[in-house]
């Protein structure tokens, strides 16, 4: 559902209920972008689309179960690889910071106590207001989410074209390469 109101996120391309090995509870699968290049707000829709999940449990249901483990374990690296890695970050800026390493128990990191203090709390400012804007698209889109719950209940998969029939086309032109991009 974020993925679809969401401009920079990948178009969905089948959805599912249907468990898929011992650990997947069900699974959406997104059209991938041909492109190598991201730029901040597609990496920050697509830590909202991680976050949709679990938000919309809270919503709905009025709590959160354990199902976006891996969800929260990817948004939290996209946020620190944009902090970190990435330079993306006004408050700490354009640098690229190496992981840190361990070794006998003692980290080396490439940075100071006040630099990762600053790195932390930037990536939870990120991941927060993501997780804001993810909140307030789903309650506006609180009908619509009922409307494709209901039906994926019915089908147990829904594909592109189930969402379009549900939901209508994407607001949004689907961008498939960089080149795209620049008429965006």
């Amino acid at each position: 559902m974020t993925g679809w109101f969401l401009e920079f996120a990948n178009p969905l391309l089948k959805l599912s209920i249907v468990p898929r090995g011992s650990a997947a509870l069900g699974y959406a699968q997104y059209q991938p972008h041909d492109k190598n290049l991201y730029r901040k707000q597609d990496l920050v829709d697509r830590i909202c689309m991680m976050l949709g999940g679990r938000i919309s449990e809270e919503i709905n249901f009025g709590s959160i179960s354990t199902g976006a483990t891996n969800d929260l374990e990817k948004v939290t690296e996209v946020a620190y690889e944009l902090v970190t890695s990435l330079g993306m970050s006004d408050v700490v800026g354009q640098l690229s910071f190496k992981p840190p390493r361990s070794s006998y128990g003692l980290e080396d990191r490439p940075y100071s106590q006040a630099t990762s203090e600053k790195i932390d709390l930037e990536v939870r400012r990120i991941i927060r207001e993501a997780e804001e804007r993810t909140r307030n698209l789903l309650i506006e889109h609180k009908s619509d989410l009922i409307k494709v719950s209901e039906k994926l209940l019915e089908k147990e998969k829904l594909n592109k074209d189930d969402m379009i029939e549900l939901l209508g086309e994407r607001p949004w032109k689907e961008l498939r390469t960089y080149k795209d991009l620049s008429h965006s």
